[in-house]
């Protein structure tokens, strides 16, 4: 090899880059009511000119959520570590070639309140470079005026809404208590059963 071509290969080698930052974490829905089975989904993209030969996915739980119903990864290998609460991954990126991983979990039933879940997660490549991803769902939850009770005045609220669905400029998923994209009786009902002399927020 000459040295012209040594040069090229070394100033090569200097702009080869791994970049993950394009990776993105979410949920399937924005808002979701207690006891309702959510899908999330890591995509892992490579932006750079050259793979990482192995990258690292930590996702952990928080206990409002349940443990995973299933897991899966386009690409090997994926696991759940029941003691860290964590889905864990490892495997390849290559640039241009995005892979995925995803996971089924349930929210607690026992969550009235208002507020969200939220699931952390660390991306690690080859070099030791970290991303912090975050998935994050609001509650559709009985205390829908997030005032820390549930009385009268969440019914009426979740009542004023009644026979909208998704589409419908008066919908609000806020309102949807069970999540099915449409406000009925059911969610009237499911708010009334939680009404509690002097409040009720989660336990």
């Amino acid at each position: 090899m000459c040295i012209r071509d040594r040069t090229l290969t070394a100033a090569s080698s200097l702009l080869a880059t791994v970049d993950l930052t394009p990776s993105n974490f979410a949920a399937n829905r924005l808002w979701a009511a207690p006891g309702q089975a959510l899908t999330y989904t890591v995509t892992i993209a490579n932006l750079g000119n050259m793979p990482s030969p192995l990258a690292w996915l930590t996702a952990t739980l928080p206990v409002s959520l349940s443990a995973p119903l299933w897991v899966t990864a386009t690409a090997p290998a994926v696991s759940y570590d029941i003691l860290t609460r964590q889905v864990r991954w490892q495997g390849a990126v290559a640039p241009g070639a995005p892979v995925r991983v995803a996971f089924s979990s349930a929210i607690s039933a026992a969550l009235t309140a208002c507020g969200f879940v939220s699931v952390p997660a660390n991306l690690t490549d080859f070099w030791g470079h970290t991303l912090a991803l975050t998935a994050r769902v609001n509650l559709a939850a009985p205390d829908v005026n997030c005032d820390g009770r549930v009385n009268i005045l969440d019914v009426q609220a979740v009542a004023r809404r009644f026979a909208t669905q998704a589409g419908n400029p008066l919908y609000d998923p806020q309102f949807d208590l069970d999540g099915d994209d449409r406000i009925g009786a059911l969610d009237v009902m499911l708010v009334a059963s939680r009404w509690q002399p002097g409040g009720g927020g989660n336990p």
